[in-house]
């Protein structure tokens, strides 16, 4: 089963119901610090990250991430939409930037065209 690792300190449960709805396992984190941990330890296909945590922020968690895990999506939503954040946001890593409150719709089918293309990507490598 695919992985989807949430971080998410308000609505989690949101999250959740819509991926595993559509058949995903998901890990949920209401900490930036907790979701970098989840994140090394299960390498989940892909993960939706709110910008505004506890612990480490949503920035300050992607870019730890990316210090180990540069191919894995990652989805930062959050309700503050200015550009600033925007931008920090993709600058620390993020693949893609939703405003909350979020689409499911859209954010369900960007999340699988990014996790068919890491899987592609995946199944035509070779390990060695």
């Amino acid at each position: 089963m695919t992985t989807v690792l949430v971080v998410e300190d308000e609505h989690p449960h949101l999250f959740r119901q819509a991926l595993e709805f559509i058949g995903y396992e998901v890990l949920v984190a209401l900490r930036g610090d907790v979701a970098v941990e989840l994140a090394r330890q299960h390498r989940p296909a892909a993960i939706i990250m709110d910008l505004r945590l506890p612990g480490l922020n949503g920035i300050q968690a992607i870019r730890a991430i990316r210090e180990f895990d540069v191919a894995v999506p990652i989805f930062a939503v959050t309700a503050y939409t200015d550009s600033y954040r925007r931008e920090a946001a993709i600058n620390a890593g993020a693949n893609l930037y939703q405003a909350k409150p979020v689409d499911f719709t859209i954010l369900l089918n960007q999340l699988e065209q990014a996790i068919g293309a890491t899987i592609d990507r995946t199944t035509t490598s070779s390990d060695g």
